[in-house]
């Protein structure tokens, strides 16, 4: 038997005290998609190369991007609003995604481009994506 699990439950926590606390955003929250981090290589391949094979070093990370789709609910005291009071600072937010299990990723992002859907005959969602600024943390969940 597998011990997989469904994405059911993940939430996205945001803090506004510079992550010493963080909160569920309470957003109704369809899909998201934690930091999609990845490394830069340089190629330091020379003349003579084993079996003239290119040959490489790492180089920089890059946190990458997160992403949301939420539904898109009225008030004031919803997710969407910090959001998009985030996209309009210049400084990055401090955000958080709990997976069901408690496994967490913790990280600095810019929200860059928060996008509407309006179709006629469906729900009304928004899409946030962000830039990660610096490293992303994950804690995974202790083994049951």
């Amino acid at each position: 038997m597998s011990d997989g699990m469904i994405g059911f439950g993940t939430e996205l926590h945001r803090s506004s005290d510079e992550g010493a606390t963080y909160n569920d955003t309470g957003m109704e929250v369809k899909e998201i998609s934690p930091p999609n981090m990845s490394k830069d290589t340089v190629d330091v391949t020379h003349m003579k190369s084993p079996n003239r094979f290119r040959e490489f070093i790492a180089s920089l990370r890059d946190g990458g991007e997160f992403s949301l789709v939420v539904n898109y609910v009225t008030g004031d005291d919803t997710g969407i609003a910090d959001l998009m009071a985030d996209f309009a600072s210049d400084d990055a937010g401090y955000y958080k995604i709990v997976f069901p299990d408690t496994t967490e990723w913790e990280f600095r992002a810019h929200i860059t481009e928060p996008e509407f859907g309006v179709p006629l005959e469906e729900e009304i969602e928004v899409t946030f994506t962000g830039k990660v600024t610096g490293e992303p943390v994950l804690t995974l969940a202790a083994a049951a």
